[in-house]
């Protein structure tokens, strides 16, 4: 694996395990491992498989940030809650 494909396996790890933040890291690894296997086996051509990497990276990041969002909106509903107690 050359140090660019090292680089976008860990953005792919990294994003994985920050939209599945309940999943041990262990979990997301393995994962991110038959995510990135699939995607070697089927896409043959190197731009097409880094094109569809990068695509599932985005995927992950915009479910992370849905997340994160709900987290805080349920945090200053409580905030608010608490307030008017």
């Amino acid at each position: 694996m050359s140090s660019k494909e090292g680089d976008l396996y860990h953005q792919l790890f990294l994003a994985y395990k920050g939209s599945h933040a309940d999943l041990p890291a262990q979990v997301c690894q393995k994962n991110a491992n038959e995510i990135w296997k699939t995607a070697k086996e089927k896409l043959k051509n190197k731009e097409k498989f880094i094109e569809h990497i990068n695509d599932v990276i985005r995927e992950l990041k915009v479910k992370a940030t849905k997340k994160k969002a709900t987290m805080l909106q349920f945090q200053n509903r409580l905030r608010l809650h608490s307030r008017c107690q």
